[in-house]
């Protein structure tokens, strides 16, 4: 993308999951790079999906909100027996809107 993404301005990746086998809870990893580190362990987030749509709050990762420049985002299928066939949808990055107290 030609856009400028920080970490403290898109703390959440929302999308529809969809598996082929709908009892099971697949362990999902989203990866992601920034300008001044690549895609490793420290910046990703583990969590077990869901059929329907996910939340993933990136912004509980500190990592991710030190990041000024997010450059690419990547989602792993942890385990690949786990869901034979299965799909991403309407994926996007947004913001916690907090109120007034």
């Amino acid at each position: 993308s030609q856009h400028v993404i920080s970490g403290s301005d898109a703390g959440i990746l929302s999308f529809d999951f969809s598996c082929d086998k709908e009892n099971t809870k697949p362990r999902i990893q989203v990866f992601w790079s920034a300008d001044s580190y690549g895609m490793n362990e420290v910046a990703s987030v583990n969590f077990n999906a869901h059929n329907g749509h996910v939340i993933v709050p990136l912004d509980a990762a500190p990592r991710w909100l030190s990041a000024k420049h997010i450059k690419k985002i990547r989602i792993d299928l942890s385990d690949k027996n786990s869901c034979q066939i299965f799909s991403i949808k309407n994926l996007s990055l947004g913001q916690r809107i907090l109120g007034d107290k």
